[in-house]
């Protein structure tokens, strides 16, 4: 952004100095004939060319921020269901095996839906996506999923499919409420990845864009020309142009930065960075001691210890109250005092 706004700026400062001295050797005496409505005419073109950057760097930052906060909550929201899944997994004994089948199929299957979905947002061409193993899936399933268009909705459907038939089995005793909500947040994450997509695809309308441009030129070479000649010093007028352009340029260039958040760019989100997270969160489900909870033994020591410290919290917040009300009281009069005093 800087180099690029500089590109801009230090050529307009050069040309509005050097202007200076052509109208200083044509006109010695100067030219007070129209150079302040030439001065307000600049005024008035700067403050419409600056709203309409300002409004397309604030448009930019908030399609940034929306991208940024909905691509972690896509990840969350589908992590949530997963770990659901592992979490109301039964354990009969004779089911273990299968359970351990479901648990390994299942996380891999959400890893293939997240990269499917950074896949298809991300615009980086040389972008490289790591997802779990997935040499147990049959070959003609995976080639199926490789070929087909709208690889998250496959993934979805199969999750759907093996959550259903595991049910039947009674490899899943989830509770019909926390199923309601496991399916909730696959629709979700759907939905917000369709949201994404909507910030990835389409960036802000071309007319706009356009006549910015259009706008920061005519503004380019207008620059110059007026601070040569309202201004009485040559660099003066040089260090108008610089400031006026390089201001404007980086503005813009800021607000192109931040308009497409997945495309290959060093400022755009990093999507493998957010891949390698889901993985290592899915692979930590796996693991025995995230699905068993720690013992705790509770003590009689522990139980005078929490009542001791609620009963002095309490205590702390009778004496706030007391003091605020206090004050308060001291303020109201104070404020009837006055006017007896002014009286």
């Amino acid at each position: 952004m800087l180099p690029r706004s500089l590109l801009w700026a230090i050529p307009n400062a050069a040309i509005g100095y050097c202007l200076w001295w052509v109208w200083d050797y044509l006109y010695p005496e100067g030219m007070s004939s129209g150079v302040s409505s030439v001065s307000q005419v600049i005024s008035g073109f700067t403050g419409v060319l600056g709203f309409m950057v300002i409004f397309r760097v604030i448009l930019a930052y908030q399609r940034f921020w929306k991208a940024a906060i909905q691509s972690h909550e896509l990840r969350c929201t589908w992590f949530s269901a997963a770990s659901s899944l592992l979490a109301f997994t039964t354990e009969a004994k004779d089911k273990q095996k299968d359970v351990e089948v479901f648990s390994h199929m299942i996380v891999r299957l959400f890893s293939m839906m997240h990269e499917a979905a950074c896949g298809r947002l991300d615009r980086a061409p040389n972008s490289v996506y790591v997802i779990m193993d997935n040499d147990g899936f049959e070959k003609e399933s995976l080639k199926f999923l490789a070929t087909s268009s709208d690889k998250c909705e496959v993934v979805e459907q199969w999750i759907q499919r093996l959550i259903f038939l595991n049910l039947k089995k009674g490899i899943i005793t989830i509770p019909p409420p926390i199923l309601s909500g496991v399916y909730n947040d696959l629709g979700k994450g759907i939905l917000l990845l369709s949201d994404l997509e909507v910030v990835s695809d389409f960036p802000l309308p071309f007319p706009f864009a356009q006549m910015t441009a259009w706008l920061l030129l005519f503004h380019f070479c207008l620059t110059p020309t007026v601070g040569s000649l309202i201004l009485a010093n040559a660099r003066w007028a040089g260090l108008m142009g610089f400031c006026a352009t390089f201001c404007l340029w980086a503005v813009n260039y800021i607000a192109q930065e931040l308009e497409l958040p997945f495309k290959d760019s060093k400022n755009s989100l990093p999507c493998p960075v957010m891949q390698d997270e889901m993985n290592r969160a899915l692979a930590q489900l796996l693991e025995e001691r995230m699905q068993v909870p720690p013992k705790f033994r509770l003590s009689g020591m522990q139980i005078d210890y929490i009542i001791h410290k609620n009963e002095l919290n309490e205590k702390e917040l009778k004496v706030q109250k007391t003091e605020s009300m206090s004050a308060t009281s001291l303020k109201k009069q104070g404020g009837g005092a006055a006017p007896e005093a002014s009286a």
